[in-house]
């Protein structure tokens, strides 16, 4: 991963073995305490052990996926804001073992999708969109204001006048975030004792072999279907829970991206 970022201009910093409280700080100093202005993107790779919602560090102790991702909301980390925040996690997120299921194949006729959507009727749709946002009396009050999710007295707060509301973006604190996952939460996500973890090794492939102008939502797909391709068997110590028999694996992304995220060399 250091290689593979590295060669897309990232500056890269690797943290090795670190405690949940360092785990912590790490990401706190990173998100409270480091301006990001000059910078496009933030990338955060964590590999550990896991379950459900959570990664631990080296001491046992568990972080909240979900608290450590907060640390660079919009309003928390505000360089940030409007930029993709990318999370990549292989880890753990339970105990269970992914069985697959047996389809038959499918010929191309019947397995490829045809997109018969012209032109015209993408014009169509945005003329429908526009007129229907015509026609809606849109006025803000401040129970408008309450229920849409901001309040006017936090504006005012923020030392926004009302009558400039026009010329400021207001973008949700949770906006253009991504977390990939390299299993699906109850499951396990699997490591090979000499070739590392499958979804780690998938995810550098593609990234290396990114076409150009392939977003990062591509990529992950591409990968997803990798990884979902292989078998696999526990190793010696967990063989006889699973009476030696073969499992998939296969990830999971969640995001709130609202661009294209596109890496260049």
């Amino acid at each position: 991963m250091e290689n593979v970022f590295g060669s897309f201009n990232f500056l890269v910093k690797l943290l090795r073995n670190l405690s949940a409280g360092e785990i912590q700080a790490q990401l706190e100093h990173l998100g409270k305490k480091t301006d990001h202005h000059e910078y496009d993107c933030l990338v955060i790779c964590l590999m550990s052990h896991g379950t459900i919602g959570r990664i631990y560090g080296v001491d046992g102790n568990s972080l909240s996926i979900h608290e450590l991702t907060s640390i660079f909301t919009a309003d928390n980390c505000p360089s940030l804001a409007g930029k993709p925040k990318l999370f990549f996690i292989q880890a753990c997120r339970g105990e269970d073992y992914q069985k697959g299921y047996v389809i038959q194949k499918q010929s191309n006729e019947t397995t490829q999708t045809k997109n018969d959507l012209t032109d015209q009727e993408d014009v169509d749709v945005d003329n429908f969109i526009q007129h229907q946002s015509s026609s809606l009396n849109l006025r803000l009050s401040v129970s408008d204001a309450k229920f849409i999710g901001f309040k006017l007295d936090n504006l005012l707060h923020n030392s926004i006048p009302l009558h400039q509301l026009n010329n400021v973006q207001l973008i949700p604190t949770y906006a253009d975030f991504l977390l990939s996952y390299a299993t699906v939460a109850g499951f396990r996500a699997q490591r090979d004792p000499t070739g590392g973890t499958v979804y780690i090794q998938a995810l550098c492939k593609r990234l290396y072999k990114g076409l150009q102008n392939e977003s990062i939502l591509d990529i992950v797909t591409a990968v997803h279907r990798e990884v979902s391709k292989q078998l696999y068997q526990e190793t010696s110590c967990q063989l006889m829970k699973t009476n030696g028999e073969l499992f998939l694996q296969i990830p999971e992304v969640r995001h709130t991206l609202t661009k294209k995220v596109c890496f260049k060399r």
